[in-house]
């Protein structure tokens, strides 16, 4: 529970996992995904590193229709399935969010500048 009395939710492994493998097929979408590929990516970010996990975490999303499994079983890889690209309760953005409007800094950012007095002002 956090300080307000809400609970807090977990983050799990696999979902982290979940998390890193569909936000790199995001940002490779032609990306052909094999166990090696997604093992490598796992041991960069510092999860789990066994080909079986990476085999099972494919074929999971592969079974929620996230990923599409091609190839024969020896030569297996996947490719994202952009049309259904929901996970859980969670939806996963199927276009990138847009880019934040320019907002005026705070009053305490405003960089105010002198003025000079009447006196002293050029004609």
């Amino acid at each position: 529970m956090s300080g307000d009395g809400r609970a807090v939710a977990q983050r799990t492994h696999q979902s982290l996992r979940t998390e890193a493998l569909l936000g790199q097929a995001w940002l490779h979408p032609h990306w052909k995904i094999t166990s090696g590929t997604v093992r490598k990516l796992y041991a960069r970010l510092g999860l789990a590193s066994k080909r079986r996990t990476a085999q099972r975490d494919l074929k999971a999303l592969a079974a929620e229709g996230l990923l599409t499994a091609r190839g024969p079983d020896t030569q297996r890889y996947y490719t994202l399935n952009r049309t259904r690209m929901t996970v859980g309760p969670q939806a996963v953005s199927p276009t990138p969010e847009p880019a934040a409007r320019p907002c005026r800094p705070a009053t305490d950012d405003v960089v105010t500048h002198a003025v000079r007095p009447a006196s002293r002002r050029k004609a």
